[in-house]
């Protein structure tokens, strides 16, 4: 999920989004273009590589910054004792930011100097940015809460404008997108993202592009195991600690140097047969001791027996995850981050085999004991390792910007056609009913013509009352019942077929136009919860996801078209007929007839009741085409009313339901994500 506080309301004028990884280890940055099907994305380098030790050098007295990044470093190992005397080289303050005060004047101070330098040397525009531009900053999923406020409050002061902050998993996700290391069926199918950081241990579990479940601990990461190579160190050489205190190092050896050294035995064991290290520990020429370690198997140990350092315990001092996880020492790390893993696996209810992928990412991500971890609990499931750890968020923060305002982009659009996508298809659904009911009461009378002439031609031979000749029709109407079903039910299907029809075609231009443009399979099954439909005709161009948009919508509008034209259980619009119009028809043909016959008075029953025999129609000279004739244009214009009434009050339905064909369109158009037209 996004966290974006600011407006950025004028987000059409953004050009370049640049994209922040503040790491506890090392920052990085980089730009993206902005709003773009197919952004363009590169690392910001301010210094030899893209990352940015994430420590600064000041003043203590005056909280003067000195120096940042590498150039700290470099600053603090040129100086002696006396020249370091008042100054602080601060480092891990992003772990500290949510509940230490000198960690956020830290923060504050290493933001400053940094787009200082980015401004003077001309890398990003002046603060504050422009409206062209706009910062995206990654957080960890699972963090203190406060951490997040902070950071948007100290970015803000820092750059003038509230940073959009995007959850870290996600930028990592639309990293790999954009390399296309992952198909479209492990993103929809479901992402298990691990960023294993400095400072953190993030999981999210994200399923059609979107953050299903998060868990972690904002206090396991690569923190600890420079700490445990730093406590091993001082075990190994008793009177170092004090040596590093008179001398103001040993937050620097620890968080700095070892860190370091961490690192370049995890790339050892991994790249190499080699396990034992040797390595000297020193500072300009003073000279603290060996540090060794002697095989894998003495480090898993190690990690069994953990206990932080008491500098370690005091930089996190007034963390509540802290105290509760390492209150009692010592702690196995390996079952931590194992039971972190599998805790909040089964506290989401994460099965196995909804997880397609795993995608490991963060500095720490490379050990092999962590690699092994994940790979034993989802043996059958693809990992797959970012090849620069280290930059993949800041790379991913603006891509995944971009995409979500490409997908404003074409909301926007989508929903500025909208009105004219609706009157263009409610005058398309109004032709459609008018031609059918066209055709249908054309067959309704041809089968009324034929019964009503061949009773009367009847009746001129045999005789009988005129109540007689109404049963004797109607009767035989009767019999014409499963006809007269079956031409309901023909009438159904061309209604629903024609309205499906029609919506498919016109969706897929309007969506066309949207520059929803990648190939799909001519037809398609889709499955929504009213029917099965198959898609197929000129909808190609159109990403799968569109296709089931499209399908969903043409469906659900012939449910609403259906539903009130033709009714849940029957013909809601010929409700009275075309059985129960019988009566009505051949009360007024025989009304016709009987005027024919010279009865000028009122039509009454008991007129209904006199018998008439054959002779005397004949001797009457009536002429019985001349009588057929008349009750066929009478039957003509009755059903020529019942038509017209009946595409009136279609009419009449179709813009009742505009409202609700532009609700199920809306719905359909705020599901539509960058996903869904993207290719591959």
């Amino acid at each position: 999920m996004m966290r974006q506080k600011n407006d950025h309301s004028q987000t059409s004028r953004l050009t370049h989004i640049y994209g922040l990884d503040f790491g506890t280890s090392n920052t990085h940055l980089s730009v993206t273009t902005a709003g773009e099907i197919h952004p363009l994305v590169e690392d910001i380098h301010i210094e030899k590589t893209a990352s940015i030790p994430s420590v600064v050098l000041y003043d203590e007295r005056n909280f003067n910054c000195i120096a940042f990044g590498q150039s700290a470093l470099e600053e603090w190992h040129n100086m002696n004792a006396k020249e370091r005397k008042g100054l602080t080289l601060g480092s891990n303050f992003k772990q500290r930011l949510a509940f230490n005060k000198r960690a956020k004047v830290e923060t504050e101070l290493f933001f400053s100097a940094l787009f200082e330098s980015l401004t003077r040397q001309k890398l990003i525009p002046d603060i504050p940015l422009p409206e062209r531009a706009v910062l995206t900053a990654g957080v960890p999923s699972k963090t203190v809460e406060t951490h997040k406020r902070i950071m948007n409050e100290t970015l803000e002061n820092t750059t003038g404008q509230p940073p959009v902050l995007i959850e870290e998993p996600l930028g990592a996700l639309f990293y790999h997108i954009s390399r296309k290391d992952v198909t479209k069926e492990e993103a929809r199918g479901g992402v298990l993202v691990i960023d294993f950081g400095g400072g953190t241990l993030d999981f999210a579990y994200l399923k059609d592009f979107k953050v299903q479940a998060v868990w972690g601990s904002p206090v396991i990461g690569g923190a600890l195991f420079d700490d445990l190579f730093y406590t091993l160190f001082l075990r190994q050489n008793p009177g170092a600690g004090k040596q590093l205190e008179i001398q103001n190092l040993s937050g620097y050896i620890r968080t700095v140097h070892f860190k370091e050294l961490k690192e370049k035995y995890s790339r050892m064991i991994a790249n190499t047969q080699k396990e034992n290290l040797v390595e000297n520990i020193a500072f300009a020429s003073t000279y603290f001791g060996d540090f060794k370690i002697g095989s894998v198997t003495e480090l898993n140990e190690k990690m069994s027996h953990y206990t932080p350092s008491k500098d370690y315990e005091r930089d996190m001092a007034g963390i509540k995850d802290f105290s509760i996880l390492f209150g009692k020492a010592p702690v196995n790390l390996y079952q931590l981050i194992e039971q972190t893993l599998l805790n909040g696996w089964k506290a989401n209810k994460i099965k196995d085999d909804s997880i397609s992928l795993v995608i490991l990412t963060g500095g720490s991500s490379r050990w092999r004991f962590f690699v092994d971890l994940i790979n034993e609990h989802l043996p059958h499931t693809r990992i797959l390792s970012s090849a620069d750890p280290e930059s993949t968020i800041s790379r991913g923060l603006g891509l995944c910007y971009s995409a979500t305002l490409y997908e404003q982009k074409v909301r926007k659009e989508l929903r500025e056609n909208k009105s004219e996508l609706i009157e263009r298809l409610s005058g398309k659904y109004k032709r459609i009913i008018d031609e059918g009911l066209d055709d249908y009461m054309e067959r309704l009378f041809s089968v009324y013509r034929l019964v009503v002439t061949d009773e009367i031609s009847t009746f001129f031979r045999n005789g009988g009352t005129i109540e007689e000749l109404e049963v004797t029709i109607e009767q035989r109407l009767l019999t014409k019942q499963a006809f007269l079903e079956e031409l309901n039910a023909h009438f159904s299907a061309y209604i629903n077929t024609q309205v499906e029809e029609i919506t498919k075609k016109e969706l897929s231009k309007w969506f066309l136009r949207s520059r929803i443009r990648f190939e799909i399979n001519s037809e398609k099954t889709l499955i929504n919860t009213t029917k099965t439909t198959s898609l197929s005709g000129d909808t190609s161009g159109l990403s799968d996801a569109i296709h089931n948009r499209i399908a969903t919508i043409s469906s659900l509008t012939v449910g609403i078209i259906s539903g009130s034209l033709l009714g849940g259980g029957g013909i809601a619009l010929l409700a009275t007929g075309p059985i129960g119009w019988v009566s009505g028809f051949v009360g007024g043909v025989i009304l016709s007839a009987a005027s024919l016959f010279g009865l000028k008075k009122s039509f009454n029953a008991g007129l209904k009741k006199i018998k008439i025999p054959g002779w005397l129609l004949k001797t009457m000279l009536l002429n019985e085409k001349m009588i057929i004739n008349k009750a066929e244009k009478a039957l003509k214009k009755r059903l020529e009313e019942k038509e017209r009434a009946l595409k009136q009050q279609a009419e009449t339905m179709i813009k009742d339901n505009k409202k609700r064909i532009e609700g199920l369109i809306e719905e359909q158009i705020a599901e539509i994500s960058y996903s869904h037209f993207i290719d591959f």
